[in-house]
């Protein structure tokens, strides 16, 4: 898995400003999958919040594309945000300056309820099968909080 290290560092430089706290990110650790970024000071909530970035995931402008998983020989393994031990979602994308942010639980949950398309779908790249989950771009970004 490639780290988009520019993304991580980008979203960690405006966390830091917005919330005036310290933060750290993870991506000198390629294998490190739990979170990307964190404020690590103490925030308003008390909380160390932790950040997984997705960046530039837009398939033909009106649709999202998020890895949920990887279909082994014999089962179904976990990635991307099924994986992610974070408490929220960044999408940012390369056609637009503002970053979305979602709970990941809320995002799991919607992913369970999304009818049409049917999910998952499946990507084949590199003898590894992709468990993609396609949303509609606008319907996901109304659920997310732009920050």
């Amino acid at each position: 898995m490639k780290k988009h290290f520019k993304t991580i560092s980008m979203v960690e430089s405006h966390l830091r400003k917005k919330y005036g706290v310290p933060t750290e990110n993870t991506s000198n650790d390629e294998n490190f999958l739990d979170w990307d970024v964190r404020i690590t000071g103490v925030t308003k909530n008390g909380l160390v919040t932790t950040y997984t970035i997705k960046p530039n995931n837009t398939y033909n402008n009106d649709k999202i594309c998020l890895e949920i998983g990887k279909v082994g020989v014999t089962q179904s393994i976990p990635s991307g945000i099924r994986l992610s031990k974070s408490d929220y979602i960044i999408l940012a994308f390369y056609d637009d300056r503002k970053l979305y942010m979602i709970e990941r639980e809320k995002l799991l949950n919607y992913i369970k309820l999304i009818k049409d398309p049917p999910v998952p779908f499946y990507i084949s790249y590199d003898r590894n099968d992709y468990q993609l989950v396609l949303f509609d771009r606008p319907s996901l970004l109304k659920k997310c909080k732009v920050i």
